[in-house]
């Protein structure tokens, strides 16, 4: 994700994540997955990721990617298991119709 920011910097697009875990633990993964440029959100009470859907029952969120306009209005959605790639393809073809 790190390499292609530029993309979403061309079509005005901010990037967040969001993370139910400790603020430990996020900052653990936010290194692993070596994310320095865009902030790491908590979300210790859940209360977004029930919001949106992916908070499980286990208590813990599903890997999910939105796409929100600027009125708020969620544009595109992909839910996807923690081990598969992400198609930053998909995302700006997404952003692009915005």
């Amino acid at each position: 994700m790190e390499g292609n920011l530029f993309l979403f910097d061309r079509l005005n697009t901010q990037v967040l994540a969001l993370s139910v875990d400790s603020v430990h633990a996020a900052a653990a993964f936010a290194e692993k997955m070596g994310i320095a440029s865009f902030p790491l959100l908590g979300d210790l009470n859940k209360e977004v990721c029930r919001s949106y859907g992916v908070l499980r029952r286990e208590g813990f969120a599903e890997r999910a990617t939105y796409l929100i306009d600027r009125k708020g209005v969620i544009r595109f959605r992909a839910l996807g298991d923690l081990n598969r790639q992400r198609s930053i393809t998909d995302y700006i073809a997404a952003l692009e119709t915005l």
